[in-house]
């Protein structure tokens, strides 16, 4: 929690900063919703050929990740053509598939105390974030602009059917370049995942499942983080306050 703390007060002075520097230059406010589609990344799969288990091959690819977030965010500089926000904001990000996931991802060890390796199934997994988003804009037309948004994001819980565990951490760096429409006030537009650097999520590759079933250790089981980058759609609706 020390690292949250740490961040809400460099996010809070960031602001209290450009509202100083920037009251000439008339800042707003953006507030934004934005519900995002992903495709689920099919190497949660890969194992099924090594595995007896018929509920496991054949899982349908079409299943999508369900992604939910709210952001504030602040324009620090603009000259017309060209505008940059940096923000601050909350997602949640829903996993539904059947598959198999650390059963001891939750448990806190002690004395006494121990979580025997068992083979348990997600039926749902959630995520909570927190977000940093930095966008800029380029209007191509009066009212229709290019946007590219670069958003750090850090998870503070995770959810596997009923078992939950807090722990803040870095989850994923996205790159979504996009398009956008507005008036004065309103913001609708579209964007799509380009790239991705992402921290590999041991609650769904823990090594003391996927490595029996392996015969040679594929890299997610041994490195820390990744860069791929399943298909990902994202709304976003924003009002300028």
């Amino acid at each position: 929690m020390n690292n949250l703390k740490l961040l809400l007060l460099i996010t809070i002075s960031f602001f209290a900063t450009s509202s100083l520097f920037g009251q000439r230059d008339s800042l707003k406010w953006l507030v934004m919703y934005s519900p995002s589609l992903e495709a689920n990344d099919t190497r949660l799969f890969s194992f099924a050929d090594k595995v007896d288990d018929p509920g496991l091959k054949g899982e349908s690819e079409s299943n999508v990740v369900v992604t939910h977030s709210i952001s504030i965010s602040r324009k620090w500089f603009s000259n017309g053509h060209f505008e940059a926000y940096a923000g601050l904001g909350y997602a949640r990000k829903t996993n539904r598939f059947f598959r198999p996931y650390d059963y001891c991802f939750a448990f806190e060890p002690g004395p006494g105390r121990y979580c025997p390796s068992v083979f348990s199934y997600v039926d749902e997994y959630q995520i909570d974030l927190v977000q940093l988003p930095l966008m800029a804009k380029f209007f191509i037309l009066d009212r229709v602009a290019f946007n590219t948004s670069i958003i750090p994001e850090y998870s503070f819980r995770k959810k596997v059917n009923r078992s939950s565990a807090s722990k803040f951490e870095f989850y994923t760096l996205e790159v979504n370049p996009g398009i956008s429409y507005e008036t004065d006030r309103l913001f609708v537009g579209l964007s799509s995942r380009i790239f991705q650097l992402k921290k590999i999520d041991r609650v769904l590759f823990p090594s003391f499942i996927y490595g029996p079933l392996m015969e040679e250790p594929y890299p997610e089981f041994l490195e820390r983080f990744e860069t791929y980058n399943p298909f990902k759609l994202s709304l976003m609706v924003g009002y300028k306050l």
